[in-house]
């Protein structure tokens, strides 16, 4: 199930901020207290050499995708700062998108953690990835 304001709060918040989300051109696609779920298209300016996704953009894509789902358990005014991050690279794709979908692994007072699955289009996964995040 999508959290209705999900698509809100994203365009809200990305009126205000430029940030790597938008370098990126990371979208919403779907939210819920324990998922989060952004998709990134394959552009040229986050390609590597050999014309697929750079392994930075795909880390970028995890990384905000965790930080989405931990903003919806750490306390108002507080922002998730990423401690700890665990990436493996498992495979590539030279077009369509990346698919990020973080699910919680733990939400408490003084740590959040999230393991994200990015996959192709065809839902081959590229990337697992664990992040670990305070509230600050």
């Amino acid at each position: 199930m999508t959290d209705p304001d999900f698509h809100r709060q994203w365009a809200d918040f990305y009126e205000d901020v430029d940030d790597v989300a938008v370098s990126l051109g990371l979208q919403p696609v779907s939210a819920d207290d324990d998922h989060v779920h952004l998709r990134m298209p394959l552009q040229p300016h986050i390609r590597q050499i050999a014309g697929m996704f750079s392994a930075a953009s795909l880390f970028g894509l995890a990384d905000v995708c965790a930080t989405w789902l931990a903003m919806r358990h750490v306390p108002q005014g507080q922002f998730p700062l990423l401690v700890q991050s665990s990436t493996n690279l498992i495979a590539n794709t030279s077009g369509g998108h990346a698919h990020a979908v973080a699910t919680l692994v733990k939400a408490g007072r003084t740590l959040v953690v999230a393991q994200v699955r990015v996959t192709d289009d065809t839902d081959r996964v590229l990337a697992v990835v664990t992040n670990t995040m305070v509230p600050r």
